[in-house]
């Protein structure tokens, strides 16, 4: 007969074993789904990166999980992110690929622009408050307390909690490049501003005759081509996006 002593050894190894068996099921587990979370950001980044900002495969991809557990509210508080960011994107492509906006900026339109003179600076007005409001998004979306704070309401083990900050790690760092984006955008809108609102202001002091601009006096020229100087020193190209 077993002694009591053999029995206890018995059962402990094989509570021992069990244990094993079922952390290492666990730790697969986890394996699994951390590298299938890479498979579909890589994906995900892929589509974002080559693709048009309006391709459906994006939504697609955000409005599927791929994983289980806490790592599904992890991939879940990742994408509802990424929604917000491209839903931001996409009106901001919408706003500077628009063609009234392409026109108004462009020398090359003058024949339908001059006829319009208000009214473009009327829009070029609202595009620079709408450019704003993309930096104030944008600003809240990158600050890094905010992209902490989405994962800490579910209250997950720290694991999970590092775990998505190292996906999200490094976005705050795109605050200052999208900052010198914005800012060359307002400048190229002040640009323009000032351009249609010296035309405007001096609608009585000069013709166009087809192909020139034509003032009345020396003073006037010269500070129309100060105006063109301005805008050509801030970078910009008439034959190409704004962005």
């Amino acid at each position: 007969m077993k002694t009591l002593k053999k029995i206890l050894i018995g059962v402990g190894i094989a509570l021992v074993v069990g244990f094993m068996s079922l952390a290492i099921y666990y730790i697969y587990q986890d394996s699994l789904n951390e590298k299938k979370l890479s498979n579909e950001f890589d994906e995900i980044d892929n589509l974002l990166t080559n693709s048009d900002i309006h391709n459906d495969l994006i939504d697609i991809k955000l409005n599927e999980t791929v994983s289980n557990g806490d790592y599904k509210i992890v991939e879940e508080v990742v994408k509802n992110y990424l929604k917000e960011v491209i839903d931001v994107l996409r009106d901001f492509d919408k706003t500077y690929n628009d063609d009234k906006f392409l026109k108004i900026i462009n020398f090359e339109y003058f024949d339908e622009n001059y006829k319009y003179i208000n009214d473009n600076i009327n829009y070029l007005e609202n595009v620079k408050l709408k450019t704003q409001n993309f930096k104030d998004s944008f600003y809240l979306l990158f600050d890094e307390d905010n992209i902490n704070n989405r994962i800490k309401e579910y209250k997950l083990d720290s694991y999970y909690i590092d775990y998505y900050k190292n996906i999200m790690t490094g976005l705050s760092d795109y605050q200052q490049d999208i900052d010198n984006d914005l800012k060359y955008v307002i400048d190229v809108i002040d640009g323009f501003i000032n351009y249609y609102s010296f035309l405007n202001d001096n609608s009585s002091h000069w013709i166009y005759d087809g192909n020139y601009i034509i003032f009345d006096n020396d003073s006037l020229t010269n500070e129309y081509n100060r105006l063109i100087k301005v805008i050509e020193n801030i970078g910009y190209n008439n034959q190409e996006s704004i962005l």
